[in-house]
């Protein structure tokens, strides 16, 4: 086979030309590599590789113990959020219960003051009568007021007056 002279195509490709029959000895023609043999070990081969050591870095530790922390302050923040929904709860709950009693009281205080029970039992009951036009009597206050302001800036007391002004205001708290 190594005689004879393969046909290639002849647009450059290195393909073989499939109209040609193969030779059956071609493909037995390569001689087997020889191979070594693989030594053999008197000990079995995990006892003799060295185990690997695995090392935690310390801001790994340092992340974890910092996530700890921050998820039992949120346990505990949850804790007293639940705590203080149920506290407005319990408010609102007694915001709605006095603006009800408000609302009764209200009604009730509308009616006990009824003006024409109270007029008729000021005339049939206790004998009054409605005012004359000459009993109506009319207060002008259209004078001047006559206040006088002081003016605390102006007045110059002395240290002396000052002193004797607090022991006054002592002994008027005493008597």
């Amino acid at each position: 086979m190594a005689n004879k002279e393969r046909k290639y195509y002849a647009d450059g490709s290195l393909a073989y030309e499939v109209t040609q029959p193969v030779e059956e000895e071609y493909f037995y023609s390569v001689d087997p590599m020889d191979l070594p043999e693989a030594p053999e070990l008197d000990a079995p081969l995990a006892e003799t590789m060295p185990v690997p050591r695995q090392s935690v870095a310390p801001g790994a530790i340092l992340g974890a113990a910092v996530a700890v922390v921050m998820l039992v302050f949120l346990m505990l923040s949850q804790v007293r959020l639940s705590i203080a929904n149920k506290d407005v709860l319990a408010l609102e709950n007694q915001v709605k219960a006095l603006q009800a009693q408000q609302a009764d009281l209200e009604i009730s205080y509308e009616t006990a003051f009824n003006l024409t029970e109270l007029e008729d039992y000021a005339v049939n009951e206790l004998g009054m009568q409605k005012p004359r036009s000459d009993q109506i009597y009319y207060v002008n206050g259209a004078a001047e007021d006559k206040a006088v302001i002081l003016d605390e800036n102006a007045r110059q007391n002395s240290w002396v007056d000052r002193v004797g002004d607090f022991f006054c205001r002592i002994a008027e708290y005493f008597t």
